[in-house]
C-alpha cells in the first residue's frame, strides 16, 4: 500500500447489499444467542 490512490481505493471497497445484510443478521444472531444464554443463568439460578 505504497501509493496512495491504492490506499484509497483498499479503504472503500464496497460489498453488495446482500452481503451487508447477512453479515448484520448473522451477528444478531449469536448477540441474540449469547444473550439468551446469559438471561437463562440469571433466571433459574444454575451455574
Amino acid at each position: 500500500m505504497h501509493s496512495s490512490k491504492i490506499r484509497r481505493i483498499n479503504n472503500h471497497r464496497h460489498l453488495p447489499k446482500y452481503i451487508l445484510n447477512a453479515n448484520k443478521r448473522k451477528q444478531d444472531q449469536s448477540a441474540s444467542k449469547y444473550n439468551k444464554r446469559i438471561n437463562k443463568e440469571a433466571n433459574t439460578g444454575l451455574k
